[in-house]
């Protein structure tokens, strides 16, 4: 059997120009994922503060929009301090939303780090980050384990997999076989 994928819906992000938005005014959208208790999609646009026209006009790098695309629910500005967070996220390139603990993590190609936020439906705030640095230098993407929480960020020019677990902080482990191993 071959199956079939049927498009159900498009919608374009980005500005009409640098001063006329679209709806999700995300200018290079590099990661995405689905909040499970909103319903929404969340998208991390890693470039758009290097377009000082178009982030003067949004001040926001990471936006929430529904399913059907079409506006904007929240958007919010990781350049600025929000939380607990050491170094800005001003380059948030994967995102996951993790059931197993209800966080969203994001990968942050600049900062060699991954940020740990809490979303109360209304604000995003880090409540913790993890340096990768001497694990990974290009941090791309994230995923989550929903059963376990494990967090796997792929590192693009090592080629590597960083497996990390949050537990009070951030925990990972290499094994005999230099394998990263977290919890």
């Amino acid at each position: 059997d071959i199956a079939s994928i049927t498009q159900i819906n498009y919608f374009n992000t980005g500005f009409v120009n640098l001063t006329s938005p679209l709806a999700i005014p995300s200018t290079d959208p590099a990661g995405i994922t689905y909040h499970a208790p909103s319903g929404n999609l969340i998208i991390a646009d890693s470039e758009i503060n290097e377009i000082s026209a178009a982030f003067s006009v949004v001040q926001a790098n990471l936006f929430e929009t529904p399913l059907t695309g079409g506006t904007t629910i929240n958007q919010w500005n990781t350049t600025i301090k929000t939380g607990n967070e050491p170094a800005l996220n001003r380059e948030p390139t994967g995102i996951v939303y993790c059931p197993y603990d209800g966080h969203i993590y994001i990968s942050n190609d600049d900062a060699r780090r991954i940020y740990r936020y809490s979303y109360n439906g209304s604000n995003i705030v880090a409540v913790d980050s993890f340096s990768t640095s001497g694990y990974t230098t290009d941090r791309e993407d994230i995923t989550c384990d929903p059963a376990t929480g494990r967090l796997y960020v792929i590192g693009g020019s090592q080629k590597n997999i960083l497996v990390l677990r949050y537990q009070g902080g951030f925990v990972l482990g290499i094994n005999a076989a230099g394998i990263t191993n977290a919890g």
